[in-house]
């Protein structure tokens, strides 16, 4: 009795199955080449929704990094500026002293009035484009010394001569943290430095005792002040430095998570290649020879 030897149904399911070890070689082939477990988040299945969230985190923090940095440099060219106007205030103060006691001392109006152009200028530094000491105002020079009063007084501040605002500059270095590190040109210690070089350039040239005591007064209030302004610009620059530290910190870590969710272990998916590639040989070896058989083949 002659019984049946293959079935269409049987020849269907050894198709299939050599189209799923394809399908299988075919993935594996393409982490090999990319070295990632899967090109779109589907292929990651239950580690998608982590994966992505790390990707979201990490180009966040790449953004508290980028500000914290460019604060930073911001911070160190401010600093820099009150490297300078500290100098020219320890000098105008030699000049004071020197000319102490004596009416009438020759050149020292021209000389407050030389120094006053130059903390002007110094408080109208520009870095990558924006003024530094003019608040959120930064495209409008801070500084204009043209402004203050023809006839100063000692004991009366007068910041005519700002033309920035009063929105100290900040930033924030991450989810939790701002960092304030702003410092604008009518701060008492600078209003007191251009008042007592105001107070002397107007003194012609016959400058009094009294106006030479006055301004010593007021520029060593001023050095007091810009010290201070020193150290607060140096912890703020610290402070950013630790920021972005910790961000480029964070980003590592969180690369390492990344990696470990999407990719591939190489020499696993080379010898899955492999694998595959020899059922498949075999697979198709075995179709190849059943589909050419036929009952006359089977009945010789």
């Amino acid at each position: 009795m002659l019984t049946r030897v293959a079935t269409f149904a049987m020849n269907d399911e050894m198709l299939a199955g050599a189209m799923r070890t394809q399908a299988k070689l075919a993935s594996a082939q393409l982490q090999e080449a990319s070295g990632s477990v899967s090109g779109d988040f589907g292929g990651l299945g239950s580690q998608a929704g982590r994966y992505v969230s790390l990707q979201v985190s990490v180009t966040r923090s790449n953004a508290y990094e980028a500000a914290a940095n460019e604060a930073n440099g911001r911070t160190q060219a401010m600093s820099t500026g009150l490297s300078t106007l500290s100098d020219l205030i320890s000098q105008f103060r030699s000049d004071l002293v020197g000319a102490s006691g004596a009416d009438g001392t020759s050149g020292l109006a021209a000389t407050a009035q030389t120094l006053l152009q130059d903390a002007q200028a110094t408080l109208n530094t520009q870095y990558e484009g924006r003024y530094l000491f003019a608040g959120s105002a930064t495209t409008t020079a801070p500084v204009d010394v043209t402004a203050l009063s023809a006839t100063p007084s000692a004991s009366t501040a007068d910041t005519a001569y700002y033309k920035g605002n009063g929105a100290a500059a900040s930033v924030r270095v991450s989810a939790e943290q701002t960092v304030s590190y702003g410092v604008t040109a009518d701060n008492p210690a600078f209003e007191q430095l251009f008042r007592a070089l105001n107070l002397v350039a107007s003194g012609g040239s016959s400058v009094s005792s009294q106006t030479i005591s006055q301004a010593s007064s007021l520029t060593l209030a001023a050095l007091d002040g810009v010290t201070g302004l020193q150290s607060q610009t140096g912890l703020a620059s610290s402070t950013l430095q630790r920021a972005a530290t910790a961000q480029s910190d964070y980003q590592s870590f969180a690369a390492s998570q990344i990696s470990d969710i999407n990719d591939v272990d190489v020499a696993a998916v080379t010898a899955k290649v492999s694998d595959y590639t020899a059922q498949l040989q075999a697979s198709y070896s075995a179709l190849s020879k059943i589909q050419g058989l036929n009952l006359v083949d089977y009945l010789r």
